[in-house]
């Protein structure tokens, strides 16, 4: 089987900045997002079993209820939203740099 006309190791050679270099950086880009979406699916795992496991042993008293009830009502909760914003911020500023780049190569 021959090789496409287009192809690297053809001899002709690809001007920087093309589609293959496009495709890359949104390679790159999305596996960057996936090391963050373990990360972040830790976290989840460590603030939801961890913490709550260890809470147990806190058996202070705020107001009636017991601590690790306000530890695991409210705490938790804002660990998920904490998370959820943490993803959105890099989502966003990695889709920002992976655009502007693509637009500074005269590609919209």
């Amino acid at each position: 089987m021959g090789r496409a006309p287009d192809s690297p190791s053809s001899g002709q050679s690809r001007p920087p900045g093309g589609p293959d270099e496009a495709h890359a950086e949104s390679a790159r880009a999305a596996e960057a997002l996936g090391g963050l979406r373990i990360v972040l699916l830790l976290v989840w795992a460590l603030a939801s079993f961890g913490l709550m496991y260890f809470a147990q042993d806190l058996q202070k008293l705020a107001g009636s209820w017991p601590f690790s009830f306000w530890l695991g009502a409210q705490g938790i909760v804002l660990v998920f939203v904490l998370i959820v914003g943490v993803y959105a911020f890099v989502a966003n500023r990695m889709e920002r740099r992976l655009l502007s780049g693509l637009s500074e190569d005269g590609r919209s």
